[in-house]
C-alpha cells in the first residue's frame, strides 16, 4: 500500500505559510497532496489564512473577516507575499489534491462561496473528487452537506479524541470507528507515544485509514509508517517519494 503524503500549509522552509511559494515549494519536493486553511473576507472573497487575524503572518492585528478584498491586497507577509485568494490557489495548484480546513469563525459564509465558485466556474465534480474537507463544528458540516451532499469529510477533533482514547483504554468499541473514514492520531499523547502496531490495527480493523497529524522527527515518521499510518501530515520535506 503506497502513503499519501500532504504538505501541511505548503513548505514554509524559506516562506510563509499557505502562500503560492510555499505550495509551488511543496510541490517542487514531490508532494501531491496540499493542506491549506480557508476564510472568507468581509466582501466574500474565500482567502487561504490559518489564524483568524493576521497578527502572526504579517504583524497586523486585523481580522481577515472585517478586511476586503482591496484592503487584503495590500498586506504583506515578513516575505514579501500577498495573502493567497482561494480562486489563484485553485488555478495554480489543480493538479494537486487538496485538504481544505474550513475554519469555523467563518464557516457558513466560506461554504457558501466555495458552492458559488464551484458553481460559476464549473468545477463542482471536480472539487468533490478531488478535495476532502475538515470541519470543526457538527452544524457546519451538515451545512456542508446542504451545499455538497457527496463531499468527504475527514473525522473532526472530537471523533479522533473518541477513537484515540477508546483504544488507549482497551475499549475500541466505544470510539464508534467509522469505515473508510480518515483519523488523525499525533505522534504522543501524554507521555505516550502512539504509532505502535497494535494501535493502528485497531482503526484498520474497522476499515478506517489513519493519518499521522504532523510528526516531527525522522524517527517519529519512520514508525508511523511501520506501524501502518496510511497518510502522513507534514510541515517539512517527506522522507522519501
Amino acid at each position: 500500500m503506497s502513503n499519501v503524503w500532504i504538505s501541511h500549509r505548503g513548505l514554509d522552509e524559506k516562506y510563509t505559510e499557505n502562500t503560492r511559494s510555499a505550495f509551488e515549494a511543496a510541490m517542487d519536493v514531490g508532494f501531491q497532496h496540499l493542506e491549506t486553511d480557508l476564510r472568507t473576507t468581509a466582501d466574500g472573497q474565500l482567502v487561504l489564512h490559518h489564524d483568524p487575524d493576521l497578527q502572526r503572518t504579517a504583524g497586523q492585528p486585523a481580522r481577515i473577516e472585517d478586511l476586503s478584498r482591496n484592503e487584503l491586497a495590500q498586506v504583506r507577509y515578513e516575505d514579501g507575499q500577498v495573502p493567497l485568494l482561494f480562486e489563484e490557489f485553485a488555478d495554480r495548484f489543480c493538479d494537486a489534491r487538496w485538504i481544505l480546513d474550513i475554519k469555523p469563525e467563518t464557516a457558513a459564509a466560506t461554504l457558501y462561496q466555495l458552492w458559488r465558485w464551484a458553481r460559476e466556474t464549473g468545477n463542482y465534480d471536480w472539487l468533490i473528487k478531488n478535495a476532502r474537507f475538515l470541519m470543526w463544528d457538527p452544524s457546519h458540516e451538515k451545512l456542508l452537506r446542504n451545499y455538497f451532499p457527496d463531499a468527504i469529510t475527514m473525522a473532526n477533533a472530537s471523533e479522533c479524541h473518541r477513537a484515540g482514547m477508546s483504544i488507549l483504554a482497551g475499549l475500541p468499541i466505544l470510539g464508534r470507528i467509522q469505515k473508510e473514514r480518515t483519523y488523525s492520531l499525533p505522534p504522543r499523547f501524554l507521555g505516550r507515544f502512539l504509532y505502535k502496531p497494535e494501535i493502528l490495527k485497531q482503526y484498520h480493523r474497522k476499515k478506517a485509514r489513519l493519518l499521522a497529524y504532523l510528526p516531527e522527527k525522522p524517527a517519529d515518521i519512520e514508525r508511523a509508517l511501520e506501524a501502518g499510518a496510511n497518510e502522513v501530515l507534514i510541515n517539512g520535506r517527506p522522507l522519501k517519494l
